[in-house]
């Protein structure tokens, strides 16, 4: 197997075993504080790296920027994440219960509502390996807007989190090339 493929396969297998910790251990230091401030710039509540599992059949929270125990899947086969993974393409909903191709999955797993959503495909060594995601939430569908955040991604938020994907993924591919945990 040549290396590249090597730490694709090491990636994918912390989604298939649901091993948070050990998926935490390849993040660059500054991945929180980087997601955290992607988020504030873009008016974010939360932010996920979804990680494929290596039958290929789900998405898997391997980082959430709220609580670290955020482990969900979303079938490949439903959702807007799976949608940015499967097209290869970042995916912007506003109002996505207006979205039949919103599942509403990973919501109900989380008692919360999603009303915008922004995805982008993440790549490791060049490899289609997941997707990050930045969401705004509200208690139910019809809410107010929260005062926390501006209401509303705006389109010049994609490049944004596609940069901080990218930066991400240098940085685990870094430690791998460096030498940790081969």
């Amino acid at each position: 197997m040549n290396p590249n493929g090597a730490l694709y396969h090491k990636i994918t297998e912390f989604a298939q075993n649901a091993d948070l910790y050990g998926f935490m251990q390849w993040l660059p230091s500054s991945t929180p504080a980087l997601l955290k401030q992607t988020l504030h710039n873009m008016g974010g509540h939360e932010g996920s790296i979804w990680v494929v599992d290596k039958p290929g059949q789900q998405l898997v929270t391997c980082y959430n920027t709220l609580e670290l125990q955020r482990h969900v899947c979303q079938d490949l086969s439903s959702g807007l994440v799976s949608k940015a993974f499967n097209e290869e393409r970042a995916v912007h909903h506003k109002g996505l219960h207006r979205f039949q191709d919103s599942s509403g999955q990973v919501d109900e797993t989380l008692e919360q509502k999603t009303q915008h959503q922004i995805s982008v495909p993440f790549y490791i060594c060049g490899q289609l390996c997941g997707a990050l995601s930045a969401v705004q939430l509200s208690s139910d569908f019809h809410s107010a807007p929260r005062e926390d955040v501006p209401w509303g991604f705006k389109d010049d938020a994609i490049p944004l989190l596609a940069a901080a994907a990218a930066v991400i993924a240098e940085g685990i591919e870094a430690k791998w090339q460096s030498g940790s945990d081969k």
